[in-house]
């Protein structure tokens, strides 16, 4: 079975880490504009892709696959985040602006997700992308300070690999396949039945001494940090289906 994997065309330190890990589980690999995916797609009986949220969504019709979607209720439901989210439309926005937020897209990631001021535009995003529609749904949740952050790419309802992104507050990565908290692997679990079999949650460990779910995300458009690479492409298969 000849399987390929078709990278966004900008080549970064993530795109390498899983086109390596193709190559090395026997793939073959193309990176793509918007103009020829068809052709970077034939002649593969299965075909798979990495890259970034808005670049997938600008080709996806003309992809072989359909990504599986997230349901974007459950972070706003779930009482694993031990904390309040709520959902809205980027509209509805100006009406909770008077106080700093935690603010993130809840589909293509068009802005960075971080705090924002009560009277800070909210623009930029992957690719260069400025622009924002009233229906654009957005997560929104007071300022949380998380200590330790991690990243999990799961699979089956299982952790299949994990790194720290975060550790005392500062960027630092290291492999978590071997020992971590049994508690995210518990909450891995229980949120399993809600996402689709290969997807990457992230948990974060608050200054009360408590992990919680920080969100949820798409495996094709998720750095590895230092997770299992090989592993990763794993979960970014499945995270995919053939059409």
């Amino acid at each position: 079975m000849k399987k390929r994997l078709i990278l966004h065309f900008r080549a970064d330190c993530n795109t390498n880490d899983i086109w390596r890990a193709a190559i090395q589980s026997g793939w073959s690999t193309d990176r793509v504009h918007d103009y020829n995916v068809a052709a970077a797609c034939e002649g593969a009986d299965v075909v798979r892709y990495y890259g970034n949220t808005l670049h997938a969504s600008r080709i996806a019709d003309q992809l072989p696959v359909r990504f599986l979607p997230l349901d974007l209720n459950v972070l706003a439901e779930t009482p694993l985040t031990k904390r309040k989210v709520e959902l809205f439309r980027f509209g509805e926005l100006l009406n909770h602006r008077s106080v700093s937020l935690f603010i993130k897209p809840a589909q293509e990631k068009w802005f960075p997700a971080r705090v924002y001021g009560p009277n800070e535009a909210i623009t930029g995003g992957e690719d260069g992308a400025t622009g924002s529609l009233p229906n654009d749904l957005i997560y929104v949740q007071s300022p949380v300070n998380f200590i330790n952050e991690m990243r999990c790419f799961c699979l089956d309802g299982k952790i299949h690999t994990a790194s720290y992104y975060r550790v005392s507050g500062q960027y630092h990565c290291s492999n978590l396949d071997e020992e971590r908290p049994k508690v995210i692997d518990e909450m891995v679990a229980e949120l399993a039945p809600h996402y689709p079999r290969g997807v990457v949650l992230d948990f974060g460990y608050t200054d009360d001494g408590e992990w919680s779910f920080l969100e949820p995300n798409e495996a094709f458009a998720c750095g590895v940090y230092s997770a299992d690479y090989t592993k990763c492409l794993d979960v970014i298969e499945a995270s995919q289906e053939s059409k």
